[in-house]
């Protein structure tokens, strides 16, 4: 039980930081996500995330000029093999994002890394071993509609504590999202 409300108090601080965030006009909310993620590890997944809009930063001109983005997901990790083991994460990623094409549809890659927070440690035979571990994505992203700007996003993800603490099995998934601007 005690896992549990501390993982509550958590994720409440955690809406609680991007809801300030958003008031604060550092940044503006720009979509929200929802997405599936799959593992060969077996292991299948749900994705909510809220992406606020580009954050007021400029990169020299060597780095491409991405677009910089704040993101908060909620995720859910099933083993539907097994036990039927769930783990729910709470992710904060700055999420990097270059346009590659600007004919038609638009293409973008994205990358990122950021922190996640997860209320379980083993699942489908993997020892995560600490609550904490990172976020890191590459993906690439297809604004199929000109008019709402819907995208929709394939993403590679890996979850892992970079050896902070073993042993550090990792996860990783690949993830389909739908983005939708507000």
């Amino acid at each position: 039980m005690k896992r549990v409300k501390g993982f509550r108090t958590l994720f409440t601080a955690a809406a609680l930081a991007s809801a300030s965030l958003a008031v604060s006009g550092l940044a503006q909310a720009d979509e929200i996500q929802l997405g599936g993620f799959y593992s060969p590890a077996q292991i299948a997944g749900a994705r909510l995330g809220y992406r606020f809009d580009a954050l007021p930063l400029e990169l020299p001109d060597w780095t491409g000029k991405p677009k910089i983005f704040f993101e908060g997901s909620l995720n859910s990790w099933y083993d539907h093999h097994r036990n039927g083991r769930t783990i729910t994460a709470v992710a904060m990623s700055p999420v990097f994002q270059w346009q590659i094409s600007d004919e038609g549809d638009p293409v973008f890659i994205e990358a990122g890394i950021g922190a996640t927070l997860i209320d379980g440690t083993r699942i489908r035979g993997r020892d995560l071993s600490s609550h904490y571990q990172f976020e890191d994505r590459i993906g690439i992203s297809w604004q199929y509609d000109p008019v709402s700007k819907a995208r929709l996003t394939l993403s590679y993800f890996h979850y892992s504590n970079a050896d902070l603490q073993t042993p550090n099995d990792g996860l990783d998934f690949v993830a389909l999202n739908w983005n939708y601007p507000l």
